[in-house]
């Protein structure tokens, strides 16, 4: 009897711990997502106030991913785009030519006047990507956060879950 109460309670404490790793996971990424989105959107706004119409795409751009690579110890993205035609003007990926971008769902926001975000997969660089895009006089700005660091702290968190799980069930046995 003993033994069936005890296997009953650990059931519970399985399904309990599984069922809070299931609601923990969404609302971290939820606020990592958040956090990624306002510092983009700050790194966007000090570009778009400082972007002048002669300034070359190209030079602008690399001067700035490597101050904020300095300044950040992190790899964002920039890429500078026509907000009429959807066409690259400069990537600090550094690959060129780029295809319209137009069709890419935050760059469609920003040419509509909205602020664009989207999470995917490059089809560019073939990395996972935070997008946030806007436009400014013409120009979309728009910056871009690598994921797939997070992707696998996000991994090795939930392999250590795991492993306290199944120590847990066998130390209780």
């Amino acid at each position: 009897m003993r033994k069936k109460m005890l296997r009953g309670t650990i059931t519970t404490v399985i399904i309990a711990l599984i069922a809070a790793f299931a609601l923990v996971f969404p609302l971290i990424d939820g606020i990592y997502q958040g956090a990624v989105e306002n510092e983009l959107t700050g790194v966007l706004a000090m570009m778009s106030a400082s972007y002048e119409a002669d300034d070359d795409p190209a030079r602008y751009v690399e001067q700035n991913a490597e101050q904020l690579s300095a300044m950040e110890g992190k790899e964002i993205r920039l890429t500078l785009i026509d907000g009429a035609t959807g066409r690259v003007l400069a990537d600090s990926a550094g690959l060129t030519p780029l295809d319209d971008h137009s069709q890419r769902p935050e760059v469609a926001a920003a040419m509509e006047g909205k602020v664009g975000v989207s999470t995917r997969r490059s089809a560019t660089t073939g990395k996972n990507y935070y997008y946030v895009a806007v436009q400014r006089n013409g120009i979309i700005f728009r910056a871009a956060q690598n994921l797939d660091k997070v992707y696998a702290i996000r991994g090795s968190i939930l392999l250590s879950c795991l492993v306290g799980l199944v120590v847990g069930v066998v130390a209780a046995a």
